[in-house]
């Protein structure tokens, strides 16, 4: 048993299910916890795109969008939100000093920011605000599904080794 949860480990979710019995394979769909996602962009077009990237991850729901983080920061305190998804075309200098607001008071929440401005000032500014991942939206856009679909597997091994504690 060691042996085959460490192989499935190293694997993608949907090749460790191809791995399990049936027995194993209900055990893991009923702990499957849904990762509750808050968007944030200024742009229709980038919104439709990102929920075209999403749609490929059965585990995680939209549960807002919003236009600005005033908004958004609402939408977390309101709702239980595990990632905030950054995704604006035209930013202004706030939005930094609003995230690291946001993160302050939600330090467990993961938040991912796609910028179209790839200067390093930024990249560091972001990081500086609190955001975990920073990619150039023009070149990294699919990343933010690998990115995801890493949080939802552990999240998928922590419920089973607790399950298996208990």
């Amino acid at each position: 048993m060691k042996a085959k949860t460490t192989r499935c480990e190293n694997l993608h979710l949907n090749q460790a299910e191809a791995l399990m019995t049936k027995n194993d394979f209900n055990t893991i769909k009923s702990h499957r916890n849904i990762m509750n996602i808050i968007a944030s962009t200024d742009s229709p077009i980038l919104y439709n795109g990102l929920v075209k990237i999403l749609s490929e991850l059965q585990e995680i729901e939209i549960i807002g969008v919003t236009k600005d983080l005033n908004e958004a920061e609402v939408a977390i305190s309101k709702y239980d939100v595990h990632v905030f998804i950054i995704v604006f075309h035209n930013m202004q200098k706030s939005v930094f000093n609003k995230l690291k607001e946001i993160k302050e008071h939600n330090h467990n929440l993961v938040v991912i920011v796609l910028s179209n401005n790839p200067a390093d000032q930024y990249f560091t500014q972001w990081k500086n605000a609190g955001a975990d991942y920073v990619f150039d939206l023009a070149f990294h856009f699919n990343k933010v599904v690998d990115v995801l679909s890493g949080y939802i597997y552990k999240n998928l091994l922590e419920s089973l080794r607790s399950n298996a504690i208990q």
